[in-house]
């Protein structure tokens, strides 16, 4: 159940593989509490984190590829279904997305 990824899920698998295999961003760490309890911490933002700094972008891209699945279930074609790269141009759509929700929090933080 990483991530809300459900058994039920399975065609989305690969998005927790992804998180599981994910590098830390630039500037963090990861380090252990005294009992092993692993957390994340940048030094440059004094920012730390009980789960993967990255999480919260796999959860995303698992959420809107889930819709976009199920958009497309719905019966609205999908022009690269059949040319095999309807999964890669979701994920670059995901990402796109992702990029442009960063972009307004760091908006909404600077007006703030």
């Amino acid at each position: 159940k990483y991530l809300g990824i459900s058994a039920e899920d399975s065609d989305f698998f690969w998005v927790a593989e992804e998180a599981l295999r994910a590098e830390l961003p630039p500037a963090w760490e990861e380090h252990a509490t005294e009992d092993n309890a692993v957390y994340y911490f940048n030094p440059s933002t004094k920012e730390s984190s009980w789960e993967h700094p990255l999480d919260g972008y796999f959860r995303f891209l698992y959420r809107k590829m889930k819709k976009m699945k199920r958009y497309n279930r719905a019966g609205v074609p999908k022009k690269d279904a059949a040319a095999g790269g309807s999964h890669a141009k979701d994920r670059e759509l995901v990402d796109l997305l992702w990029a442009m929700q960063q972009e307004q929090k760091k908006s909404d933080v600077m007006e703030s």
